[in-house]
């Protein structure tokens, strides 16, 4: 029992810092409150979530030229669109520094041969590589 609270503690804890970006001994606290409370099966989905092997619930990404859910890369030049959810933890920190976090809202300037993709954030245009771009879940404005 004390393993699996303690398992839990942990993918709670990852999951607040890296993807949610809550500061480390908040997201200790946060973790130790919600552990207990939580089945052993929201932790494997949510460990497989942050591994990046699983896909975001239906329409929990909104819908985006008629699809359910929408990466980054799926977007066309000049589309204005809000960050839903960015897959996989290693990524989400890098992002986060850059100023993309679910919540904000993005514009596509340009779509570069590589199929790297620019966007204005927060007034200052930075590239993100396809690998990347796929990782990030959009919804479009209305």
């Amino acid at each position: 029992v004390a393993s699996r609270v303690a398992r839990k503690h942990r993918v709670l804890q990852c999951f607040l810092t890296e993807m949610l970006g809550v500061d480390a001994d908040a997201a200790s606290k946060e973790a130790c409150t919600l552990e207990h409370g939580i089945s052993d099966e929201t932790i494997e989905r949510l460990s497989s979530y942050m591994d990046g092997g699983a896909q975001p619930p239906p329409g929990r990404a909104g819908r985006c030229r008629g699809r359910e859910a929408c990466t980054l890369l799926d977007c066309k030049e000049g589309d204005t669109v809000r960050v839903a959810m960015i897959r996989g933890p290693r990524r989400n920190r890098r992002l986060l520094d850059l100023g993309v976090f679910p919540g904000e809202v993005v514009q596509i300037r340009r779509k570069l041969p590589n199929q790297s993709v620019v966007v204005r954030v927060k007034g200052c245009d930075i590239a993100i590589s396809p690998e990347i771009a796929t990782s990030i879940v959009v919804e479009s404005c209305p």
